[in-house]
């Protein structure tokens, strides 16, 4: 008897890590929702530098394979942005793999992914926090805080990305700063319409 319940739980199938948290309140996914970011950089000596405006949108949707993907389209932190993402396993994902949220795990899954549309490979760590943001369209807390660190050969720290999303609204404030650098540059959401 004590064989057949240690082969039973020997042979018992991993259980899935369960999301803790549904990804699309973070980042809600409809087609018309739009978000509108001002970029600015601030150098280490105190001076601001004014950037471009940044605007995001949900063009249309789809169903692929069984999926329902939404085709977000624009420019993002000075980049054209143009993906096809959907919601799965507690992750914003695109179809081309790059992971836009991520929510927290129960375990740190530690796995490189292409994150926000840019293409090096980054380690994902979400952690809510209970920190105002103020930005131009509003005061959000809590927010889920989505950090990634890029990577060069596993080992050299590159880039820290560091993006706040509040629930009900996505993306609130974006910030990447390069290790060696004297400045960091900044995405403050100045307008969003959303529909969840």
């Amino acid at each position: 008897m004590f064989v057949i319940c240690w082969l039973f739980i020997g042979c018992k199938k991993e259980e899935p890590v369960i999301p803790l948290c549904n990804p699309e309140k973070f980042f809600p996914l409809k087609k018309g929702n739009y978000w509108i970011l001002q970029n600015y950089t601030v150098f280490d000596n105190g001076t601001i530098g004014d950037g471009e405006i940044d605007s995001l949108y949900i063009s249309s949707d789809t169903l692929m394979l069984g999926y329902q993907f939404f085709h977000l389209k624009g420019t993002f932190h000075r980049k054209p942005i143009s993906h096809f993402l959907t919601a799965t396993n507690g992750q914003i994902v695109s179809a081309d793999h790059y992971v836009f949220y991520e929510c927290p795990r129960l375990f740190d899954s530690k796995k490189l992914y292409p994150v926000m549309g840019f293409d090096f490979p980054a380690i994902i760590n979400t952690t809510r926090k209970d920190t105002l943001i103020r930005v131009a369209a509003g005061d959000f807390e809590p927010v889920m805080l989505f950090e990634s660190h890029s990577m060069l050969e596993d080992s050299i720290w590159i880039v820290t990305y560091k993006a706040y999303y509040s629930k009900h609204v996505g993306l609130v404030k974006f910030s990447s700063r390069c290790v060696g650098c004297s400045y960091e540059n900044f995405s403050d959401l100045v307008r969003y319409h959303v529909e969840n």
